[in-house]
């Protein structure tokens, strides 16, 4: 997580002004809007005991904080250019912060639209372009950055004199619906080639209305800085937090054992990645490693310990240790990969095997490859092969399509009810099935009890009808051997 700086910002860890104790349980309410009580999630940081200190200058700013809503962007010394269509960027402010904004949406037509800065004295080559994005229903690329030295400032454009920067930044993934989460820094595009000229810079819109491209982007804070950060000295961390209900507080728990990124270092090779792999087995450290942890453990004592491993992905595991006849051994082991959950016996607090996730496009990425191995190649998406009809997952859009249309006009065998209410049930059906594929795909070993406790799934999807997108949380129990039966009828929320 980067929440000191933003990602592409070049303060990428907390520091005194910016404690965990303060930053991380924002940054989780903010990730988990939908945490219910008892939810825990491991983060993972980076931590320096200095504040962060930049040499060099500010050139140049603007925050768009004087801009007027919904109105025209007018701002000394900006030029609004339109070579194609008559839509300009505008001002927009949300939560009291403004910032411009563009986007093709209701217009019909094409749009090719500059908003270009002032001139700005490039004095040191260490100066560098930077500016915060946000993206709201993404459909296509239609931001491109340019700068000039030898534009005459005149609304007059000449392509021969701009040099796309786009390149050098880093840009979030903009979400098909809605809007990212937050404004982020997209890094810095250097200027050294223009030490000792004055450069435009231009925010170009390409688009076209009213479906095709029609993306909004949203720009604020843009910079023009010769500012470098100074050398410093963080180190990883992490901590375990749980939500209350209210708030995200750090977990304590006397029976569980979090392996730091410090205590991955202690033993040796794992330390090199801060996880454990098939190469660097855990049973092969932990055993010491909680022998020298706790020195007077009693027979019959039982620690859980939540670490990293890496097999081509890394996975939050954890392992379950008893103390016998002077030797830890290893009682149980269990994949989770979101959250992890207690539950209390009557006696003791035991480890909730319940899985909870939200499918993610690699999820969606193993259906799409089942597909592609097991079925007509009419099931796939012709164009670009992110999305598949069989059951009806997307890696792109991140959901399951079943809207009828679509569906009925990729089933090259016919599978999909002539009947609408038929159909509806079947890819319904579908949905459920496609879960339950990438349940046994992604936890091949997992048993049906840890610890005499029932292990359990809560899936949550996002499933698109043609009109409406909602999310179906499904709860399935492990039965073991890749096996899962649904428990009730999936839980359906807007």
């Amino acid at each position: 997580m980067r929440p000191c700086g933003g990602e592409g910002s070049p303060v990428k860890f907390l520091a005194p002004a910016h404690a965990p104790a303060t930053v991380l349980p924002e940054w989780l309410a903010g990730q988990y809007k939908d945490a219910a009580k008892g939810d825990l999630v491991l983060v993972d940081y980076k931590y320096d005991d200095v504040d962060p200190e930049f040499t060099g200058e500010d050139l140049y700013s603007q925050d768009f904080e004087s801009v007027t809503v919904n109105e025209d962007i007018v701002l000394e010394g900006w030029e609004q250019v339109t070579l194609k269509g008559d839509r300009k960027w505008q001002g927009k402010n949300y939560s009291s912060n403004g910032y411009a904004q563009f986007s093709a949406n209701g217009f019909e037509g094409e749009v090719d639209t500059w908003l270009v800065s002032p001139a700005v004295a490039v004095t040191s080559k260490d100066a560098g372009l930077s500016f915060d994005i946000k993206f709201g229903y993404y459909n296509a690329d239609c931001l491109d950055v340019l700068v000039s030295d030898t534009y005459a400032g005149n609304g007059s454009i000449d392509m021969a004199q701009w040099t796309s920067v786009k390149d050098q930044f880093t840009f979030p993934e903009g979400p098909a619906n809605g809007y990212n989460d937050n404004f982020v820094n997209v890094g810095k595009a250097g200027l050294e080639a223009y030490n000792g000229k004055s450069v435009y810079v231009a925010f170009r819109y390409v688009g076209e209305g009213p479906k095709a491209k029609t993306t909004t982007v949203q720009l604020d804070n843009v910079s023009i800085s010769s500012a470098v950060l100074a050398p410093t000295n963080e180190k990883p961390y992490n901590a375990l937090y749980q939500f209350d209900g209210t708030a995200w507080k750090v977990k304590e728990d006397s029976r569980l054992v979090v392996v730091t990124p410090a205590d991955y270092d202690a033993m040796g090779s794992p330390g090199s990645h801060d996880n454990f792999s098939t190469s660097d087995a855990p049973e092969n450290y932990l055993p010491q490693f909680l022998a020298q942890k706790f020195p007077y453990a009693q027979e019959g004592d039982s620690k859980a310990v939540m670490y990293k491993y890496y097999n081509k992905v890394t996975t939050m595991e954890v392992d379950e240790y008893l103390f016998k006849e002077g030797t830890w051994v290893l009682n149980n082991n269990i994949e989770l990969k979101e959250k992890v959950n207690f539950v209390h016996n009557g006696t003791e607090w035991l480890f909730d095997p319940t899985v909870t996730k939200s499918l993610a496009s690699e999820d969606y990425l193993i259906l799409e490859n089942w597909v592609k191995a097991n079925k007509d190649a009419g099931y796939m998406d012709a164009k670009y092969g992110n999305s598949e009809y069989w059951f009806g997952g997307s890696s792109y859009y991140v959901n399951f399509n079943i809207q009828l249309a679509k569906r009925r006009s990729n089933d090259p065998d016919g599978v999909v009810p002539a009947d609408d209410k038929e159909a509806e049930a079947y890819l319904l059906s579908m949905v459920q099935e496609g879960i339950e594929l990438i349940l046994a795909t992604e936890y091949p070993t997992a048993g049906a009890q840890v610890s005499g406790v029932d292990c359990f799934y809560v899936i949550s999807a996002k499933v698109y009808n043609g009109l409406e997108t909602f999310t179906y949380t499904y709860t399935f129990k492990g039965l073991g051997n890749a096996k899962f039966e649904l428990q009730g009828e999936p839980e359906v929320t807007k």
